[in-house]
């Protein structure tokens, strides 16, 4: 699948989606900690949310991860995806090197399920800019190729090939490749769903 149609199907099912929540644009971007005019190019079509974006999106929408890449509900509980079937977004557009990554979803047909396997490539390092992003969920990420940078609220983890990592997504976070190869890593994102600080069982217990 081409980026444009990825832009056209993700945007057209985010403001289906904001309509039916009953949301008006500032009022689901401010849900999702996104400026307004970021949400309104998404929903046109004109640029693709970082995978960060897209689960916060989910979160305020009462949705998950899959709604936007599946095009009807799998009842399946097995699924293989072969070399060439990855949904794909290139970084060769403008849109992929604004995010700085590309993504291959590894098992996109399977809905409903807490897992969400993706195939990351960090191109290098040219000295831009990246916005640091939180989300519900825990994130793990296993070093394929490359060399990568690893900022999580205020510190800083340099993995090479081989090394992994896990963290939580609520903490702000960024991605970036060190040195002029890119960087290939295999990550997995889990939706979380917490209880409130106030409603855990010792809390109840009291």
């Amino acid at each position: 699948m081409d980026e444009a149609t990825v832009r056209q199907q993700i945007g057209e099912r985010l403001g289906r989606l904001r309509e039916r929540s009953g949301l008006d644009l500032a009022g689901a971007a401010a849900a999702a900690g996104l400026p307004a005019e970021r949400l309104e190019r998404y929903e046109k079509g004109q640029a693709l949310p970082a995978l960060g974006e897209l689960m916060n999106l989910a979160r305020v929408f009462g949705t998950n991860l899959d709604h936007f890449f599946t095009s009807a509900l799998s009842r399946a509980r097995v699924e293989v995806v072969r070399a060439g079937e990855r949904w794909q977004v290139g970084p060769q557009t403008e849109t992929a090197a604004a995010l700085n990554y590309r993504y291959e979803a590894l098992a996109y047909r399977l809905t409903d399920k807490a897992m969400h396997p993706f195939c990351i490539e960090i191109p290098p390092d040219k000295g831009r800019q990246v916005e640091p992003l939180s989300h519900e969920g825990e994130e793990f990420h296993f070093v394929l190729s490359g060399q990568v940078k690893i900022a999580i609220d205020q510190e800083t983890y340099h993995l090479a090939e081989g090394d992994a990592i896990y963290f939580d997504s609520r903490l702000p976070h960024t991605l970036q490749a060190v040195g002029l190869a890119p960087a290939r890593l295999l990550a997995c994102m889990v939706n979380v769903r917490r209880p409130p600080a106030d409603d855990s069982p010792i809390q109840r217990a009291h």
